[in-house]
């Protein structure tokens, strides 16, 4: 059976790169560690209406010394989306309900150092590697596949005074997909993928975000709001607006209980 091309058209856009959220950990002295579990809703604002894809994330960092840290987690979206299509059927208009499917994951390692300012001001900047994968699911059991492979700079400024922390981070990703993949499908359907991903990159993604921490000492509440824009070469399409919702774990190690936060 072969695809409408009004179809193709509507899901060829949502083999999308999906940024995800961001660590932004605020560390100030060595032992401090923190643990955030979150969701997110990630969404392409040229299709807000068809709705966001959804995922999870789970990231850690932790301060080797007064200066420096390591970080690492990641993060699984998945896409589920029912499109109906018309087509010619002899000399009627048949419509057709097409499910698809897909999912995007991605796990970094990284370090990086920080450092406390004054008036509780802190700032950060870390180097990341990241791998993972996409894969999409169409109907009659078509698929499409790709690797990535990511290195990002994050740079932060933030501030933690009392139970309320917020920070703004500006991360620049490259990326490049590769290993690009599909199942046996008819002639026509679907080859411009092979043009369109395989081999293809790298890119360059600028993502500025705002996080706000707060309620108590050590659970704190996390909100995140991110943006996501091509710098070098068009990404096939992606999520330009990601919302995360979360908890995050704090553990002060060697600071003394008053000095959970940065106030002294």
């Amino acid at each position: 059976m072969a695809f409408s091309n009004a179809l193709h058209a509507q899901l060829a856009p949502n083999f999308q790169y999906v940024p995800g959220q961001q660590d932004v950990p605020l560390l100030y002295r060595a032992d401090q560690a923190r643990v955030t579990l979150s969701v997110g809703a990630s969404f392409n604002l040229f299709e807000f209406l068809e709705g966001p894809v959804f995922g999870g994330e789970l990231r850690g960092a932790y301060a080797l010394t007064d200066r420096f840290g390591v970080l690492g987690g990641g993060y699984a979206y998945r896409l589920d989306r029912v499109y109906t299509s018309t087509i010619y059927g002899g000399a009627s208009l048949i419509t057709q309900e097409y499910r698809h499917q897909g999912r995007w994951d991605h796990w970094e390692l990284g370090a990086g150092t920080f450092k406390l300012m004054a008036n509780n001001w802190i700032g950060e900047l870390y180097g990341l590697v990241g791998w993972g994968g996409v894969r999409n699911e169409f109907p009659d059991g078509y698929w499409l596949s790709s690797r990535m492979r990511s290195f990002s700079v994050q740079p932060i400024i933030g501030r933690a005074s009392g139970f309320l922390e917020y920070a703004f981070s500006s991360r620049f990703r490259f990326f490049h997909l590769d290993h690009f993949e599909a199942s046996t499908v008819p002639p026509g359907d679907f080859r411009e993928f092979d043009t369109i991903l395989a081999g293809q990159g790298p890119f360059l993604m600028w993502e500025p975000s705002l996080t706000i921490r707060g309620a108590w000492k050590r659970t704190r509440i996390v909100f995140q709001v991110g943006f996501s824009g091509d710098m070098y070469r068009t990404t096939p399409t992606r999520s330009d607006l990601t919302l995360g919702l979360g908890l995050c774990l704090w553990f002060p190690g060697r600071a003394m209980d008053s000095e959970w936060h940065t106030g002294e």
